[in-house]
């Protein structure tokens, strides 16, 4: 299995879904310091990108939702306390965040305070 502390390897390994397709491992470093949206992965086409661990640190309070594309919310206002991790372990089914096909992964920052985000993002690229 895949551990989140191994997060600065090239290789992440492998997931099995049931459609009988392995899926690579795929990753994404946050490291955001303004309020509004912005992307964690790009757009790939014809592809959905499937959220499958997340360890992520804010410097101040703040909210965050997660997103598909620029507009459409897919899990809403997820609060993230100073220093306090929004931690997900790997799941390999994946956790909700998910974008429609061919949209970038985004998350927008809430408040009106600008604080710095920082972390990973791990994620596999399903039809």
């Amino acid at each position: 299995m895949l551990a989140l502390g191994a997060i600065e390897r090239p290789n992440h390994g492998e997931v099995l879904l049931p459609d009988g397709i392995v899926y690579p491992i795929k990753w994404a470093v946050v490291n955001h310091t303004t309020t509004g949206t912005f992307q964690v992965v790009a757009a790939v086409a014809s592809r959905k990108i499937r959220v499958v661990a997340v360890d992520l640190v804010a410097l101040a309070n703040c909210d965050l939702d997660w997103r598909s594309g620029t507009s459409t919310i897919v899990i809403n206002s997820q609060p993230l306390g100073v220093r306090v991790h929004y931690h997900r372990n790997y799941l390999p089914f994946g956790w909700f965040m998910e974008t429609a096909v061919g949209q970038s992964l985004n998350i927008n920052q809430v408040q009106a305070t600008a604080t710095n985000i920082r972390g990973a993002v791990l994620y596999i690229e399903v039809p």
